[in-house]
């Protein structure tokens, strides 16, 4: 019984740790597999299919109407007509009743119509496109602020991670110096205001390796948030894989930004819209076809003694509009207005990003060297640490001097670390403005 307990206890411990772990490598991995799950990502892409589906339903419109009716008439009571009877052989003057018709009467029919010409329907087919081209561009809009969201998440961890490294360095450099300190204070040769001091730096070393911990943590729910996975699944970002590197001959091009492609589309919608309000006041040529067929007989679903009348014809049908309340010149004068404001704003758009661009690549060049300069700065601060700390403990500076060089190794580590999350937010968002989508 014990033996059966424990291998159930151990069964459930096992599977306990067959939670999901998912381990990214790279940011292209994140994307990758935030494109995939991610609801924004796949709502809008359902939607792009939509837009698709439209388009064949526009094309639709350039093929020809059929359509088949029937109909069923039972003539329960027929109602009976005076006739002369002289046209039966009777007596002039004299009127008769007579039924005339069947009670029973079956019909079918067959219409068909094909417009010609009817601009309209090509107009609405390019309209149909042009917002494919629209949904296609806010599906990947959709792709670009979820990639921009995670990237910033990614990069937030992992500056997090590096933070977490200095304080771990930082905490056990200041430990060592408490000890070295307390040493001497029991020993008469510091004072209380130098032990004190000591013990902040402690305090201090320890709370900044929380915090950083915490906000890892927290970065790396938000990044779970984002790549849809569940709070319990392992989320593991290798820390040797995050590119500090330069990107050489960097060259953005305004026309290839996702904002600009989507107002140029916009803009191209309106213009089709003016072109069909146009199309408005266009004749439409249709040709038509029919075919109707009557049976008609007094026995219900017999057709041996019936009566069959057929009819048949095609032609040509032209329609021109001529009046409609106004109704087609307020359309027109309101799509020319709202494709002057779709050019503005694509002009405005493209000439913006332009500037944008220009700036990105100034701010992400800055960012990576002021990063080169300050890990180099670091360097030599985390050096003149570990100098100092070995001279103290040579007793050949004091406890005072020991802890004013680290301090200003820990204000110069805070400020790289500021140097580090500004490349990290440029080099994120060269990269998205980088990507192909």
């Amino acid at each position: 019984m014990k033996v059966r307990f424990a291998l159930l206890v151990f069964l459930l411990a096992w599977c306990g740790q067959l939670r999901a772990q998912h381990v990214f490598r790279s940011l292209e991995e994140v994307w990758a597999y935030a494109e995939q799950h991610n609801v924004q990502v796949v709502t809008t892409g359902a939607q792009r299919q939509v837009a698709a589906g439209a388009v064949r339903q526009a094309y639709g419109n350039l093929l020809p109407s059929i359509s088949l009716n029937g109909a069923f008439t039972d003539n329960v009571t027929i109602q009976p007509t005076l006739v002369p009877a002289e046209l039966f052989g009777g007596e002039p003057g004299v009127y008769v009743e007579e039924k005339f018709g069947k009670r029973y009467n079956y019909t079918a029919g067959l219409n068909a119509q094909l417009d010609l010409i009817n601009p309209s329907n090509w107009y609405t087919v390019r309209g149909a496109r042009y917002n494919e081209v629209i949904s296609e561009s806010q599906w990947k809009i959709s792709k670009q602020e979820v990639y921009q969201l995670s990237a910033q998440v990614y990069f937030t961890y992992h500056l997090m991670h590096e933070a977490e490294a200095l304080a771990q360095e930082s905490l056990a450099a200041s430990n060592e110096t408490l000890k070295h300190t307390a040493h001497l204070f029991a020993l008469g040769q510091v004072s209380e205001v130098t032990l004190n001091l000591a013990t902040i730096q402690v305090k201090a070393a320890a709370l900044t390796l929380h915090v950083a911990r915490s906000n890892g943590q927290t970065a790396l729910n938000q990044l779970k948030q984002l790549l849809e996975l569940p709070l319990d699944d392992s989320l593991n970002l290798p820390a040797d894989t995050v590119a500090r590197q330069n990107i050489e001959d960097l060259s953005l091009e305004p026309s290839s930004a996702m904002a600009v492609k989507l107002a140029y589309a916009q803009m191209a919608t309106a213009r089709n819209t003016v072109q069909s309000s146009r199309s408005a006041f266009s004749p439409v040529l249709s040709a038509v076809y029919a075919f109707n067929a009557q049976v008609t007989g007094n026995d219900f679903m017999t057709f041996g003694n019936t009566n069959s009348l057929p009819q048949q014809y095609w032609g040509l049908r032209l329609s021109i509009p001529i009046m409609a309340h106004h109704t087609r010149s307020y359309q027109l004068d309101r799509s020319k207005i709202d494709f002057e404001s779709k050019q503005r704003q694509y002009e405005s758009i493209l000439s913006n990003t332009a500037i944008d661009d220009v700036n990105l690549v100034n701010d992400f060049t800055q960012a990576y060297t002021a990063l080169a300069g300050a890990k180099e700065i670091l360097e030599l601060y985390h050096l003149n640490d570990s100098h100092a700390a070995h001279r103290l403990d040579a007793g050949q500076i004091s406890v005072d001097e020991r802890l004013e060089v680290y301090q200003d190794y820990i204000t110069y580590r805070n400020q790289y670390l500021q140097y580090l999350s500004d490349y990290f937010i440029r080099y994120a968002q060269v990269q998205v403005r980088l990507k192909t989508f």
